[in-house]
């Protein structure tokens, strides 16, 4: 018997395709720039392409998001969210679900 998945969501998602930067609290995992399957105001999904990635995200891992990302761009707002989910490989990709927390102040780096 197949158990009833609980949608744990506060708000509806829509499929949006923006750029994104993710960068993981700890240092020594590397930053990337991708493209969001799907959004909402607290939270986002994407995929990367990048088989070393399954070590890089993980259940409740600290990242810090900027959502519609463009490169030296005065606007971008950094915002601190959790992977809630990772799912994949799946034609050689992987699946990421991030709930957003908190806003940062625009384009900080801080030391966490």
């Amino acid at each position: 018997m197949e158990v009833p998945t609980l949608n744990r969501r506060s708000a509806p998602r829509a499929r949006i395709s923006l750029p994104v930067r993710i960068r993981p609290f700890d240092s020594k995992y590397p930053e990337e720039i991708g493209t969001t399957l799907n959004m909402s105001r607290d939270g986002l999904y994407f995929v990367t392409s990048a088989g070393h990635y399954l070590e890089l995200y993980f259940r409740n891992m600290k990242v810090r998001v900027m959502r519609n990302f463009q490169p030296n761009d005065p606007v971008n707002q950094e915002e601190i969210g959790d992977v809630v989910r990772v799912e994949g490989p799946k034609d050689g990709k992987w699946g990421v679900a991030i709930c957003i927390a908190t806003a940062t102040k625009s384009g900080a780096r801080s030391g966490a």
